[in-house]
Parts: structure tokens; sequence; C-alpha cells
């Protein structure tokens, strides 16, 4: 059996995330939208570990819009370098992660940590997959795990 990785993924105005205890997969990406027929749990409206599908001063970040988690294109605000520690504005969900990361929290501390997938590799580690719950909904029954792709 494969060992299971948990995760609390740091978002908008949420602090630090409840991880979930489950286990999942990507198909190919970073993100995953979560169990078949269940409203999506995320929205993946770029490739976040290719960090494709946004203009050039764009990182495909996750964040919340609209009560729902979601990889979608922002100002690259990066400055900080991977595995530097990191903690988004409580106000925009903004962090100072740079492109093809995101900021969460693991036994490890909240750092800048790189997303991967099947062809995107890690510089260091492994490409683990982990099951992930950014709590955007006001509903905590809305809010959906999903599963998101890292180097550790």
């Amino acid at each position: 059996m494969r060992g299971t990785t948990f995760i609390a993924l740091v978002g908008l105005a949420l602090g630090v995330m409840k991880g979930l205890n489950g286990c999942g997969s990507t198909s190919g990406g970073a993100a995953d939208d979560g169990a078949a027929g269940d409203k999506l749990a995320v929205v993946t409206n770029c490739d976040p570990a290719k960090q494709t599908g946004c203009a050039t001063d764009e990182k495909c970040d996750l964040f919340c819009s609209g009560g729902r988690a979601q990889f979608s294109c922002r100002k690259d605000q990066g400055t900080l370098v991977v595995g530097a520690t990191c903690k988004p504005s409580a106000a925009s969900g903004v962090d100072a992660c740079p492109k093809g990361t995101i900021c969460f929290a693991s036994a490890r501390g909240t750092t800048c940590t790189s997303l991967c997938d099947s062809t995107v590799a890690c510089g260091v580690g492994s490409c683990t997959t982990v099951q992930a719950l950014i709590g955007c909904a006001a509903d905590p029954a809305m809010n959906k795990p999903f599963s998101v792709s890292v180097c550790q």
C-alpha cells in the first residue's frame, strides 16, 4: 500500500487549512477536480505545474474566488525562492512564492513548494500526490477535497 501524505494549503483570508485523511491521484495535471459526480472541488483555468495559459507577467496560482478554490492566472508577485517560508495576504491571498509553486503548510512548515506532474519533474525530492482542502465556501459542506501534486 502506498503511503499517503497530508497537507494543508494556505488560502485567501483563511490562514492554515486542515489536511484531509484520504488518498487520490491526478490524471496528468497538478490538480484534480475531485470525485466523479461531485461539484468540482477546484476549478482549473490554467496549468499550475507547466505554468501555461497565463500572460508572461502572470502565474497560474491557487486561490479562492466566488466561494471556490481555483487555479487561475494572476499577477506574478513572486519574490521568494522555492522552500522559503511564505504567508499569503489575508485580504487577497496573494503570496510571494515564485511561478510553479504554491504556499502550503506541511510538517516542514509553511513554504513555497514546487508543483509537478507526470511531465514536470522535481529538481529536489519526488512528485507526490496529496489530498488538500481549502476552505473557500462559507458553508464548510461545500468545500471539497482535491488532489494536487507537489515536490517533497
